[in-house]
């Protein structure tokens, strides 16, 4: 009785259920009564049903007939019960689609009493709504199928009887003919006969009178066989007429559909009416469908007795209730170091002065020693589902430990220790714990160029011609010559650099430079420094010279956000260029950008031609993921360049002569300004 499966309910009975539960579910569920769950699902499935009924039972009737038929259809007898209207609207047969109902019925009026487990579980609620659906989506099938079984049976007679009517007709215009044909006939001898009345003997007068009354013999018997073809024809008529106006509305027997929950922990059930002569469920029939679905645990004999009784159709009760399992109590981690570890700390001196000699940035840990602690993840309490089997509890969600590289977990998986001695840092939401390349002197001959995935600590200088690549933070404890010193995170050089025009400096995150000379440095980042001297600078971010002398003398400087200085330029008039523009990285970046994502597109075309012909691939989630953050990091590229105009340049004073660009607009400064700041104003497209 009703399906046992409801995964396998047709798909436009979940889109539908899905849509009506959003609805209650804005409303929340008791407040506001809408159309409840199974009257908006059944009027949809019932109106299909019927559209298709009406296209399979189309045929010529006589109007008369046809309007008795239509009313048959609407006016058809069921037993009455005391369910809600809506309800009885549609099991009772109305599944015409311009019903209206007065008013509607929410979810709750579905139930003899709504227990707090349903009300608490939507995913539960929604999961029996849709078997209960489903199984009056059969309900309604099995009376149309038994109706249109009747209309077949009842078609093929009415066919027969209209090939009968079509004999008779037949037989009645053969008739009328020959009937035509006689009477000329009659006609045309009796012209015959008074015109030669005084020339003909009594013989041929006598011979000529028989002809005639042999001919209205015949005639006589054409109009009998004529009448007696048009009253078949009418009693035929009137058979099939009076067989359109026939009650074929079958007798269905109601059903107890009984539904179980996901977890198997409630069962649910109703009883759906007879409709006609069909017979209501009994005590016994409803025993038997519990018996044949084995459920046995928490079920009660007075919900039983409720189930049958006639005036409790169409109402879901609570059949059987086992005992819910208990979830266990979520782990968790208590971690004893700040998400701030590993970066430096600038702190200026009363003046105002960056000490770079004492940053303290460097977070030491020995072996062994704890990172965080570790509360377990606790199992749950297992229940008893309503076929009298264990209901396997849920365990705690296990805690997220932030293990990265060089870290343990301890024997008993209360702690998370360090496996080395090292620096910790917290990167990408894991702590890890690493050996920092340490240069105790100079970057010379004896140490040779410099390639370190990491962090380096130079406690010297680097010395001319050579260069230094890390893939973390570069630290230098004295001067940069003419060498090259490049990133991944910051640069640090405590003394400054004089590059001899080679030297240069590259961040992918900030620069922090006493001081600089004859130097090139580009920053995705800012730029910090005390003074800058004949310099190429470019930064994502600003530059900053306001510690120290602050003075940015000669050079270009461009940066994408600000710069910032006590002095720009000096007395001795020397060119000095500013710039508030796309930095040469950032161009190189989005470009880089634009062509990753115009490859992984090629490749996700690729993908998906390759799943079109049937070879689906897991690359394709894969590529569809990596093209979202690309379109993601484009568009935020984009915001960024959109907003360099927005930038500024401020200074205490500025010397001429000092040429300062916004783009592609420029003006200079020849004569010295204290106090000064200058912006793009985008109304008058001119620097201010």
């Amino acid at each position: 009785m009703g399906s046992d499966n409801v995964d396998d309910k047709d798909s436009f009975v979940k889109k539908a259920l899905k849509e009506q539960f959003e609805e209650e579910k804005e409303n929340k569920i008791d407040g506001k009564k809408n159309e409840s769950f199974l009257f908006s699902i059944w009027r949809r499935v019932s109106s299909g049903l019927k559209n298709n009924e009406n296209e399979e039972n189309k045929e010529e009737i006589s109007p008369a007939a046809e309007a008795s038929e239509e009313k048959q259809e609407a006016d058809v007898s069921y037993e009455k019960t005391e369910a809600p209207e809506a309800l009885q609207r549609i099991y009772f047969g109305a599944l015409d689609t311009e019903i209206r109902l007065d008013k509607s019925v929410s979810i709750d009026s579905l139930f003899d009493e709504m227990d707090d487990y349903l009300r608490k579980n939507t995913d539960e609620l929604m999961y029996i709504m849709a078997d209960f659906d489903a199984a009056a989506v059969n309900f309604i099938k099995k009376r149309s199928e038994m109706l249109k079984a009747s209309r077949n049976m009842l078609s093929k007679q009415k066919e027969a009887i209209s090939r009968k009517i079509k004999e008779a007709q037949q037989m009645e215009n053969k008739a009328e003919e020959k009937e035509k044909s006689l009477l000329e006939e009659i006609e045309g001898l009796k012209k015959e006969s008074d015109a030669d009345d005084n020339i003909k003997s009594p013989q041929q007068k006598q011979q000529q009178q028989e002809l005639i009354k042999e001919k209205e013999e015949a005639l006589q018997k054409i109009q009998n066989e004529k009448k007696k073809a048009k009253d078949e024809a009418e009693s035929l008529m009137k058979s099939r007429d009076s067989l359109s106006r026939l009650d074929i509305s079958p007798s269905v027997d109601g059903i107890i559909h009984i539904a179980v929950t996901k977890d198997k922990s409630r069962a649910y059930a109703v009883v759906f009416p007879p409709c006609n002569e069909g017979s209501f469920v009994t005590s016994d029939a409803i025993r038997a469908e519990f018996a044949k679905k084995k459920i046995v645990y928490g079920l009660s004999e007075n919900t039983i007795e409720s189930l049958a009784a006639k005036e409790n159709s169409a109402k879901i009760y609570l059949a059987a209730a086992g005992v819910n399992s208990v979830k266990g109590m979520d782990g968790s981690v208590t971690e004893l170091y700040s998400h701030d570890i590993g970066a430096p700390v600038f702190v200026e001196n009363a003046q105002g002065v960056i000490d770079f000699n004492n940053l303290n940035w460097i977070v030491h840990i020995e072996k062994d020693s704890i990172i965080c602690q570790i509360t377990k993840a606790q199992p749950g309490k297992d229940g008893i589902d309503v076929y009298g089997k264990p209901i396997k509890a849920q365990p705690g969600k296990k805690p997220t430990i932030p293990m990265g590289e060089n870290t343990y977990i301890s024997e008993d998986g209360t702690a998370m220790l360090s496996r080395i001695s090292g620096q910790i840092t917290y990167k990408n939401g894991k702590c890890e714990v690493s050996n920092i390349i340490i240069i105790p002197g100079n970057v010379d001959y004896s140490v040779g160029n410099l390639d370190v995935k990491g962090d380096v600590v130079i406690k010297g200088n680097v010395l001319a011609g050579f260069s230094v690549r890390a893939t973390g933070n570069v630290t230098i404890g004295g001067l940069v010559e003419g060498a090259h010193v490049i990133s991944g995170g910051s640069i640090i050089v405590n003394r400054g650099i004089n590059g001899n025009m080679v030297g240069n400096l590259h961040a992918k995150e900030d620069i922090h430079c006493k001081f600089m000379e004859n130097a090139s440095a580009q920053a995705d980042g800012n730029i910090y420094a005390s003074s800058m001297v004949n310099c190429s600078a470019a930064a994502n971010g600003r530059v900053i010279v306001k510690n120290g002398l602050g003075a940015i003398i000669g050079g270009n400087t461009v940066a994408m956000c600000g710069i910032e200085a006590d002095a720009i330029g000096n007395k001795a008039g020397r060119l000095t260029v500013l710039s508030i523009d796309v930095t040469p990285q950032f161009t190189k970046k989005k470009y880089y950008v634009r062509k990753e994502l115009e490859n992984i597109q090629h490749s996700l075309q690729e993908a998906e031609a390759e799943e079109r012909m049937g070879r689906g691939t897991l690359a394709l989630k894969v590529l569809k993921m990596k093209e979202q953050k690309l379109i993601e990091k484009q568009e935020e590229l984009q915001k960024i360049e959109n907003d360099v105009n927005l930038g500024y340049i401020s200074a205490a004073k500025v010397y001429p002569i000092t040429q300062v660009f916004f783009g592609s607009v420029n003006t200079t400064v020849l004569e010295m300004q204290t106090s000064c700041k200058f912006v793009y104003d985008a109304k008058i497209g001119k620097i201010v």
